[in-house]
Formats: C-alpha cells, structure tokens, sequence
C-alpha cells in the first residue's frame, strides 16, 4: 500500500498511523478484508474506499508507515536514509512542483514522527543512498 494514497492532505502525516491502525488492522488481525479511506487529492477530502484483502503479508511504503502502535505486528521494519537535498529534489520532481509550498511543513512533521516512533532507531535495515 502507497502511503500517498491515504494522507489526509498535506498536513495528514501525524495522523496516519492512527488511522491505519483504526481502520485498517483489526480486521485483517481478525483474518478478515480491511479497508481504508483514500484521500482525494483533488477534491480535498476522503473520498473512496479502498479494499484490502487478507494477505500472508502486508507491505505500507512511505513515510509514517510505521508506528510503535502496531509494532506487534510489523515482521519487518526497512528504514531509507537520504540526504535532505536529494529527498527535496526527488520529491519536488516527482510531483511537478505541487509540492513546493508543503516541502517545509511536511519536513517538520517527518521529523516530529520519527521521533515520536523512533522509527530509524527501531528498523531491522537501513539503506543509506
């Protein structure tokens, strides 16, 4: 699962674990579908569900994915680490620009949630670039 899909806007970072946590775990914990609100980045607001079968595992790719919440349940924790002038300049490309204006307040909240979580500190590998 693309993390990109699921923020909540450009300030929906902080709240992303709690929400994977709350609507997405219990029912595959309990070895049933889940599903998870994506968010309409048009529209600016959540918009349809997204379905989420029971599978032997379970990948979440991108930043806070992972969450001391739901450690029990994390078999594998990979941690990429970059310098913050390539991550910028990947991002900014990536996203034509749109990115610009959130670049600052999206580093903020990426160093508030690692923290939080103690993710780098806590990952089985980490891949330096």
């Amino acid at each position: 699962m693309h993390l990109d899909d699921l923020y909540e806007g450009w300030s929906g970072l902080p709240t992303i674990a709690t929400r994977i946590q709350r609507e997405l775990l219990p029912a595959l914990a309990a070895g049933r579908p889940g599903s998870i609100r994506r968010w309409d980045w048009a529209a600016g607001r959540l918009g349809s569900e997204l379905a989420v079968p029971v599978v032997d595992a379970l990948i979440l790719e991108g930043v806070g994915s992972y969450a001391r919440a739901y450690d029990e349940r994390v078999s594998l924790l990979v941690w990429v680490e970059a310098p913050d002038d390539i991550r910028k300049k990947q991002a900014l490309d990536r996203d034509g620009g749109v990115f610009e204006p959130y670049w600052d307040q999206w580093a903020a909240d990426e160093e508030r949630v690692h923290a939080r979580e103690g993710t780098p500190e806590r990952a089985d590998i980490v891949v330096e670039l």
